[in-house]
């Protein structure tokens, strides 16, 4: 796998992120109100479901860099 398949990989994720967060304050403004504590509250969320991902997509990588289980890795992601 090149570098310009993971730069697109990498590109896709953060924008499916960045869409699910602006999704979130769609769905839940009209109940809790669009306000700070609501998109805190998203933020939050969102960056603590990275920062596990990237800490058990990192040891999972570490066990053995290989072609499927980086498919894995990416196919689990989303």
């Amino acid at each position: 796998m090149g570098r310009p398949y993971l730069y697109v990989a990498i590109s896709v994720s953060g924008a499916s992120v960045l869409a699910v967060e602006i999704l979130g304050t769609r769905i839940l403004g009209p109940y809790f109100g669009v306000n700070l504590y609501l998109w805190s509250a998203l933020i939050t969320v969102a960056l603590a479901a990275l920062a596990s991902g990237y800490v058990l997509g990192g040891l999972w990588a570490d066990r053995g860099a290989t072609m499927r289980r980086l498919s894995l890795l990416l196919a689990a992601g989303g």
